[in-house]
């Protein structure tokens, strides 16, 4: 869980190649003012900032374009959220802590099979040929899942492999 007190929501956009901000731009609050809801979760990408809510909101905001692009309603809170690389896919936790994998295109929620309860995060992929692969895991296990778009009955996820994680001790 985020800690309330912390302000990480003030997002200042600028380009790794020079350093200097592309473009004066006001700092933004999230959740906008007169918003009822808490954030509970967040990730960011090269293009998007990508945060959950308590009561189930799923909103990606398009740092180039300033403005929030696609909002989903999960039907509980989100707890956890995973994006790959280029957010076109994640993993998403609820606070049943059941996982999905979301597709911001059309909306699609996709089970995922297996998933732990107490993972701890997610991994994806990110060789070419590889993209649909990524990985699950919590203090004990690495669960492999591949993520299958166009199948002949629908997208599906299938859980690879589980292996037993040998950590040194601490």
């Amino acid at each position: 869980m985020i800690d309330p007190s912390l302000d990480l929501a003030k997002v200042t956009y600028t380009d790794p190649t020079d350093y200097q901000p592309r473009q004066e731009r006001e700092g933004r609050m999230f959740p906008e003012e007169g918003r009822e809801e808490t954030i509970s979760c967040m990730a960011l990408t090269q293009d998007f900032l990508i945060y959950g809510s308590e009561t189930g909101s799923l909103r990606y905001f398009y740092i180039e374009d300033w403005q929030f692009v696609n909002e989903f309603r999960h039907v509980v809170g989100i707890s956890k959220v995973f994006p790959d690389s280029s957010a076109t896919r994640m993993v998403l936790v609820d606070e049943k802590s059941d996982a999905f994998i979301y597709n911001p295109v059309n909306d699609a929620l996709l089970e995922l099979p297996e998933f732990p309860p107490g993972a701890k995060g997610v991994l994806w992929e990110n060789w070419p040929l590889d993209k649909h692969v990524f990985i699950a895991y919590d203090d004990e296990n690495m669960f492999t899942y591949g993520y299958h778009r166009d199948t002949v009955s629908d997208s599906s996820t299938q859980l690879m492999s589980r292996r037993l994680l040998k950590l040194p001790p601490p």
